[in-house]
């Protein structure tokens, strides 16, 4: 019984580290995008 505890602890542990990370990428190419967004509206901004 002991050994299907740990097998459940470990792939929570794994499925929660790489849900973190997604989170992290996914906030960074936010960022990204959002950035860019914001540059070319101020390139349009220039322009006129």
């Amino acid at each position: 019984m002991k050994t299907v505890e740990n097998e459940m602890l470990l792939i929570w542990t794994l499925t929660r580290l790489s849900h973190e990370k997604n989170v992290e990428y996914f906030r960074k190419s936010e960022c990204e995008n959002a950035e860019g967004i914001n540059g070319n509206n101020y390139k349009k901004e220039l322009k006129k």
